[in-house]
């Protein structure tokens, strides 16, 4: 999904409530470090969020540019 109001906290809440989803934030920024953030960047929008399911996984081959939550 781009261009919608998904949070970076909506989307940590997801993975954590639905595991057996893969969530990808794709973050087009230069700050990459969306895990180091803190409760008060919860509600920033993240710019891209791929959401899949799979059975093989989490990938390993992800750019920088995409955190797997």
């Amino acid at each position: 999904m781009s261009s919608c109001e998904v949070t970076l906290g909506g989307c940590k809440r997801l993975a954590r409530n639905a595991p057996w989803l893969n969530v990808e934030i794709i973050n087009e920024n230069e700050n990459n470090d969306l895990m180091e953030r803190n409760e008060e960047d919860e509600r920033e929008k993240v710019d891209r969020l791929y959401l899949y399911r799979t059975v093989v996984g989490a990938r390993k081959d992800a750019p920088p540019c995409v955190t797997i939550l």
